[in-house]
């Protein structure tokens, strides 16, 4: 019978001491937290018959400001940012060669098609990204 009792000692203690770290963790995750994290663009949706030639900037530092719960997930996330080329550009931008995404149409186009990032968020950097678009060049068949 005191193998029973020492057991059910043992096991309250660990059942305590999941609760007491369930605790701890729900107190730390819903302080306010700030977090920068760099993101890799990569354009998608181009038309077929064009391809990117040259683009300035392929990283982008975005800094957040949001309880832990979330940007916990943001810490376990691929940091890469596809960016949508129908979506970003506007109609004037899809008729030129040189076109320039600059901070406010990557800040909207991000709270638009990432609902999942906290809201307070903030591009630190002065970015402006410079695309070159140019027709697809077809290999000559030998």
């Amino acid at each position: 019978m005191a193998k029973k009792t020492e057991w059910g000692k043992k096991r309250l203690f660990l059942i305590c001491l999941f609760i007491s770290f369930l605790a701890w963790f729900a107190v730390k995750m819903s302080k306010i937290y700030q977090q920068s994290y760099d993101f890799a663009i990569e354009f998608i949706n181009i038309p077929e018959d064009k391809a990117i030639t040259a683009q300035s900037d392929t990283m982008v530092s975005i800094n957040f400001e949001s309880q832990g719960v979330y940007l916990l997930p943001l810490e376990f996330r691929r940091k890469v940012l596809k960016v949508d080329y129908d979506a970003i550009c506007t109609p004037t931008q899809k008729k030129c060669r040189h076109i320039v995404i600059n901070k406010e149409q990557l800040t909207n186009y991000i709270v638009e098609y990432y609902p999942s990032f906290p809201e307070k968020m903030q591009i630190l950097d002065r970015i402006n990204i410079a695309l070159t678009i140019d027709p697809k060049q077809e290999n000559a068949e030998q």
